[in-house]
């Protein structure tokens, strides 16, 4: 009998609780040790993401900017309203998108630990 074949059996209070393979062990492990790479890496890109608050408030401020200069019909010579209305409408789309990436990442992160936190209760009843 290889190790690969031997089962460990775990009992608590003379109750049998769980039985597997070494390699299903191993494969639980392998699994946490990947979750906790993908949730360090989701980690990286949404401390970038969120540690770029001068992009924010940049739009922010042009958002501002521009409605202001639609309320007060301030344009130049060569610009009007309509050029200002679609640059305000860009700057919302690109709000949207910057909002839309932190929410997609704190998702991803939420549901790799979720995965993480199911892999390592399967590993507990080993």
């Amino acid at each position: 009998m290889t190790i690969h074949n031997w089962l460990f059996k775990i009992t608590l209070l003379n109750i049998w609780v769980a039985e597997c393979t070494f390699l299903d062990y191993k494969k639980i492990k392998e699994n946490i040790s990947k979750l906790k790479n993908e949730i360090d890496q989701v980690n990286l890109r949404l401390n970038v993401s969120s540690l770029q608050p001068n992009v924010k408030a940049g739009i922010d401020q042009e958002i501002e900017n521009t409605e202001r200069i639609i309320q007060n019909r301030s344009w130049g010579e060569n610009e009007n309203e309509s050029d200002y209305k679609e640059k305000l409408r860009k700057l919302h789309d690109c709000k949207k998108a910057f909002n839309e990436r932190i929410f997609q990442l704190t998702a991803e992160k939420v549901e790799l630990e979720c995965q993480l936190g199911i892999q390592e209760a399967n590993l507990q009843r080993l």
